[in-house]
């Protein structure tokens, strides 16, 4: 997506890519503390595009 196509809370400078994520709870652990999963929370994450297997 290109920056003029996309509406985030933050701003976007270059192409981004939209994907969908799904969390095994409905809580993450942020400084110790279990904090509630709640609407409008940012998620940063790096997205492996391709992956190989090493050659013995």
């Amino acid at each position: 997506m290109l920056p003029n196509e996309v509406d985030m809370p933050v701003a976007v400078q270059e192409p981004v890519y939209q994907v969908e994520v799904a969390l095994a709870a409905q809580h993450i652990r942020a400084y110790g503390n279990r904090v509630p999963q709640q609407s409008g929370i940012l998620l940063s994450a790096d997205i492996v595009l391709e992956q190989r297997s090493p050659i013995f």
